[in-house]
């Protein structure tokens, strides 16, 4: 709804997605490392809809402080969110990973380029 009241104002579809932030959707979660877990994109939202055991997605480097993304994990196992090489995500040891049960969701925020902290749903 919030789109299409933007394209109506005259917005150009790529300023909405922009303004928006874009949908990343199906993902596969990967790997069982951070450097081989699947490289999240610069969008708002985030759907893993397939998650193997000890598989995840990494947030990507880059990020600027105040910027954040959403994930939801609809596979069968628990998706592990990892930070960008040398980063933190609440305090744990760098590089370490974040875990996310099945059918849970979870908010990423930056805090600095290297330091995240990320807040389960319910």
């Amino acid at each position: 709804m919030i789109a299409g009241q933007m394209a109506g104002s005259g917005l150009s579809s790529q300023a909405v997605n922009g303004i928006l932030g874009g949908v990343s959707d199906a993902l596969t979660a990967a790997g069982t490392v951070q450097a081989d877990a699947l490289e999240l994109k610069f969008t708002s939202l985030h759907f893993v809809s397939t998650a193997a055991a000890g598989t995840g997605v990494r947030i990507p480097a880059g990020m600027n402080p105040g910027e954040g993304m959403e994930l939801f994990n609809g596979g069968a196992n628990a998706c592990l969110i990892y930070p960008p090489v040398g980063g933190t995500i609440n305090n744990v040891a760098a590089n370490g990973s974040f875990s996310v049960a099945t059918l849970k969701s979870a908010v990423i925020r930056c805090i600095n380029p290297l330091k995240f902290f990320v807040m389960l749903g319910a």
